[in-house]
């Protein structure tokens, strides 16, 4: 673990080398996964559901640079339009604002709640207990599949230089990059994967949003409406609510079985159990305790279904 860091190469163009020294500084929190990885993962972390509009300006009249930081090939407006069509593919829902001059892009996604600030609850004395089932976006650090293709070396190169990090980008390291073209295959392989898993998770996705557009039904599924997730990004932060009305809505609309939902209720009540005992303060332990309390109550069949709505997002 850990030792010295690999001093960066001194290659100029488009090629970067990366290779992992297992250091454990990317692992300071849980990670963001899809909506199935979630339920793949549920004896692993305690979820909450993360909903974030993202804000793109319909324009901008600057240049930008190419993937390797360096030139002028593509132009701002390029980069930008590359930006929108990238983050489309993840969205639930794209919306023109044309009196603030800006697209909205509205993702859902599952975030952890962790028990130790600064630390993934995964990690065991600094390795990935979880490493042969980690999610995508685990998968594909540094190239993560958030970012589009021609921003990668600029994102790469962020990576390595955060303090802490003693990642080897030295000339012994592999080329996980050449220009904006991932060489490194199991990295390659994770972006299409998190792609691919966003489509399949879209219907699941468009059946949440559905409840989010008719204030009532958001209330009665423990959801924000969509409108409150606008406000709430724009203040600058996401909305989460508990994982819980997620797995609901899957099982009100088929996605998953009946049992699947009773199954991954027990996985998330055994795990709030433990993670109430290992709780680093007060506050965060009684969180967790009225999570448990909640699915406890949905194990027991206190909650009743959903209302029916059409599903479908824009």
């Amino acid at each position: 673990m850990g030792g010295e860091m690999r001093t960066p190469s001194q290659e100029t163009g488009s090629v970067r080398r990366f290779a992992c020294t297992s250091c454990g500084r990317c692992c300071t929190s849980g990670p963001e996964m899809e909506l199935s990885e979630a339920a793949a993962l549920a004896d692993k972390f305690v979820t909450s559901l993360f909903l974030k509009v993202w804000s793109l300006p319909l324009t901008r009249r600057s240049r930008g640079t190419d993937a390797s930081g360096r030139g002028s090939i593509r132009t701002d407006e390029e980069v930008l339009e590359e930006h929108r069509r990238h983050i489309g593919r993840f969205s639930v829902r794209d919306r023109i604002d044309r009196a603030n001059a800006r697209s909205l892009h509205l993702t859902i996604s599952v975030r952890t709640i962790d028990r130790e600030k600064g630390r993934c609850p995964a990690l065991i004395d600094k390795r990935c207990g979880i490493y042969e089932t980690r999610p995508l976006s685990c998968r594909a650090v540094p190239l993560h599949f958030s970012q589009p293709d021609s921003q990668l070396a600029r994102s790469l190169d962020a990576f390595v230089r955060l303090p802490g990090h003693l990642c080897d980008t030295s000339p012994d390291a592999a080329v996980v990059l050449d220009g904006d073209r991932v060489t490194d295959p199991s990295m390659r392989q994770a972006r299409d994967a998190a792609l691919e898993m966003a489509k399949a998770d879209r219907a699941w996705k468009n059946a949440i949003l559905s409840l989010m557009d008719d204030p009532t039904a958001a209330k009665a599924a423990g959801l924000p409406t969509y409108h409150e997730v606008v406000r709430n990004s724009d203040a600058g932060f996401a909305s989460a609510v508990s994982m819980l009305a997620a797995w609901r809505v899957a099982r009100d609309r088929g996605i998953i079985s009946a049992s699947s939902f009773e199954e991954i209720c027990k996985k998330q009540i055994s795990l709030l159990k433990t993670e109430i005992e290992r709780a680093a303060n007060l506050e965060l332990a009684g969180r967790l305790a009225a999570m448990l309390s909640e699915y406890e109550r949905a194990y027991a069949g206190v909650r009743p279904r959903l209302p029916m709505l059409s599903s479908g997002g824009e």
